[in-house]
């Protein structure tokens, strides 16, 4: 069990300059990363609020919850702290849940794949997305050996195999193989995934061997079989077989909904890429991390100490969490994989009296998971505390990391709701919304010096001007129209 006090922030600012050693988790599912939102936002347009996850933002940031490693197979890390819910301007207590594996990924070496990717080449993909859907074809090929075993599939309204099943041991040929592939028709998302997983499953089963499917695409199916209950179909059947499937998103026209239910599948996970330079750091380094799962069936449970409530949850899917009715929260994700980055999610605990409990706040998590490969179950109990030594402070944690993450939900919470209100219809309603959201990273920004916060408050910055341009643009649009009824 771990418990532990808070030194105040005022004391924490002092550690701004360390740094955790790197270790290995990859949070509660859903999207990794908030590529497309961040990249809709760059080429001028206002996201709609259901492609913006939470999961996502948190997802990109680095917020661990303590500096030392995990010492067993599998941890749980909590902590917790006080701060102002920017919505009813009352002190609330914010509990951290980083689940993290033993593996060290500077020291990690992964076991051979048995790999099947599936590339979209239907006419949506023309042009850069087509071009970057093959840079991360050439990308996964480079980090490949002798022991991988991969083979490729590409489809429009049909589905064909490019690579027969083959050891990767003539990488030049791969390549070559790649680069003979051309733009064609219509998406049948079902016809290339079905021939993927049939070609995995050829091997797959095979002790210290990775089965999964890449499938790279913009996600538009509209031949053969498009409905979501179809294809998750698919994935639900293999995923009982362990085959994984990453989704890797390209394009502006991706449908979040599906690659967010694909990474609540066990082995599932979602990315998205920009452009070739984005696949390349994607499959780089990295590669490694994303087809290592480190746990499976993670479930935790989080019990309110007295006077307090779970009020919210911040960086999982909705539907992976469960609210019970003795006031517990339980959040599970289907696959963790390995990852250098931490980071986890938020829980929000609201008193039920005074702010009292909030300074002074308890609460109990107990968790479990499975090891990929092992028949053995994981699991412990950790009780999470804060004690604010300042009872007027606005904000106490006992990190910048913790502040960090705190920052971030806020500055995600807010955005999600200046989106809904803009694309409701009330245009002005989400420009104030998100200035206010703006001016409170900013002071957060201030308070932490922190590059990852500026990067999120630029992104901000930006699509406030695209907001403000739209809205004046409404507006001249409406007075000409006024204007000529008038002359009428």
């Amino acid at each position: 069990m771990h418990k532990r006090g808070s030194m105040g922030f005022s004391l924490a600012l002092s550690l701004l300059g360390m740094t955790a050693p790197a270790l290995a988790q990859e949070g509660f599912g859903g999207a990794r990363d908030n590529g497309l939102v961040r990249h809709q936002v760059n080429v001028g347009m206002v996201p709609r609020p259901e492609t913006f996850t939470v999961e996502g933002m948190l997802g990109e940031h680095h917020f661990p919850v303590r500096a030392e490693r995990c010492r067993g197979a599998f941890c749980v890390f909590t902590a917790m702290g006080h701060g102002l819910h920017r919505v009813d301007n009352t002190r609330q207590a914010y509990l951290l849940v980083e689940p993290i594996s033993g593996v060290d990924p500077e020291r990690h070496r992964r076991l051979p794949l048995n790999l099947s990717i599936v590339l979209d080449r239907s006419g949506s993909m023309n042009g850069w997305k087509f071009s970057s859907a093959v840079e991360a074809v050439h990308s996964i090929i480079d980090r490949l050996g002798p022991s991988d075993r991969i083979s490729v599939v590409s489809f429009d309204q049909e589905a064909r195999v490019e690579i027969e099943p083959t050891f990767a041991t003539d990488r030049a040929a791969l390549h070559r193989a790649v680069a003979r592939l051309a733009i064609g028709g219509s998406t049948n998302i079902r016809a290339g995934l079905q021939l993927g997983y049939n070609l995995v499953r050829e091997a797959a089963g095979r002790p210290g061997t990775l089965d999964r499917v890449f499938l790279l695409t913009d996600e538009q199916p509209n031949t053969g079989d498009t409905s979501p209950g179809g294809f998750m179909e698919l994935v639900g059947h293999f995923a009982e077989r362990h085959i994984g499937l990453s989704v890797v998103g390209v394009g502006l026209d991706l449908g979040a909904e599906l690659a967010r239910r694909t990474s609540e599948m066990e082995g599932g996970s979602y990315h998205y890429i920009a452009d070739g330079e984005a696949a390349r750091r994607l499959f780089g380094e990295d590669f490694d991390s994303l087809v290592t799962p480190v746990a499976t069936r993670l479930s935790v449970t989080v019990t309110p100490g007295e006077g307090l409530r779970v009020a919210e949850v911040l960086g999982v899917p909705g539907d992976d969490v469960t609210f019970a009715q003795n006031g517990s929260v339980t959040l599970r994700a289907a696959t963790v994989f390995l990852d250098r980055r931490r980071s986890g999610v938020v829980v929000r605990l609201a008193p039920t009296t005074s702010e009292e409990a909030a300074l002074h706040a308890r609460a109990t998590v107990q968790w479990s998971c499975a090891r990929p490969g092992h028949e053995e179950a994981l699991g412990g109990t950790e009780i999470a505390s804060h004690d604010s030594q300042d009872p007027q402070a606005l904000i106490d944690f006992e990190r910048p990391d913790h502040y960090r993450a705190y920052a971030l939900i806020n500055a995600a919470r807010g955005l999600h709701a200046a989106l809904a209100t803009w694309h409701q219809g009330d245009r002005r309603g989400g420009l104030d919304a998100l200035r206010s959201v703006r001016t409170a990273l900013e002071q957060d920004v201030a308070i932490l010096r922190d590059r990852e916060l500026q990067r999120e408050r630029d992104t901000l910055d930006r699509l406030l001007v695209t907001m403000r341009d739209e809205l004046m643009a409404e507006r001249r649009s409406w007075q000409s129209a006024r204007t000529a009824s008038w002359g009428e």
